[in-house]
């Protein structure tokens, strides 16, 4: 089951960031699933373990490839973002990137997939996003930097590095 989500929070990032959500409501390819029976966990090991920040993602990728049903809940989900910093938002990515080639691995074209889903979730909202220039501006400069982090992790997790401000002291 996905279960609509939308963002609350201070600050201009966070303000962008609840732009941003507003554009993925039933995206299946962005959107995550919140609840999931556990027989189907069960059968099929759960989340995987081996990887954070697309761990969601991974789940929901073997949920389509099984045919498994998928449904919207008619809730919602406000996720209280807080402050966000640019900086925090790209230190997370990285880490996030961390797991990218696993999951690149485990799931063939699922990043382009979901870039993809992006790309056609914004243009289908390209009116909401004109209504709010200033954010939407704001939301391309996070989603940009957000992309290099993810591949800069990426990059990392492949050549075996740690950056500086993972390195214990």
């Amino acid at each position: 089951m996905f279960v609509p989500e939308a963002s609350t929070g201070s600050g201009f990032w966070a303000r962008c960031r609840a732009l941003e959500r507003r554009c993925y409501a039933g995206e299946p390819r962005i959107e995550a699933p919140r609840l999931v029976a556990a027989a189907y966990l069960r059968r099929t090991g759960g989340f995987a373990a081996w990887l954070a920040g697309t761990e969601d993602a991974e789940l929901r990728n073997r949920m389509l490839a099984d045919g498994a049903g998928l449904a919207s809940a008619d809730a919602l989900i406000v996720h209280d973002e807080g402050r966000l910093s640019l900086p925090g938002v790209v230190r997370k990515r990285f880490y996030y990137g961390r797991g990218l080639p696993a999951y690149r691995r485990a799931h063939p074209g699922a990043v382009s997939a979901q870039a993809g889903a992006t790309a056609r979730a914004m243009w289908r909202h390209r009116r909401l996003l004109a209504a709010d220039p200033v954010h939407a501006l704001g939301l391309a400069v996070l989603r940009t930097c957000e992309a290099a982090a993810w591949a800069a992790g990426a990059t990392a997790a492949a050549a075996g590095s740690t950056p500086p401000w993972h390195r214990r002291r």
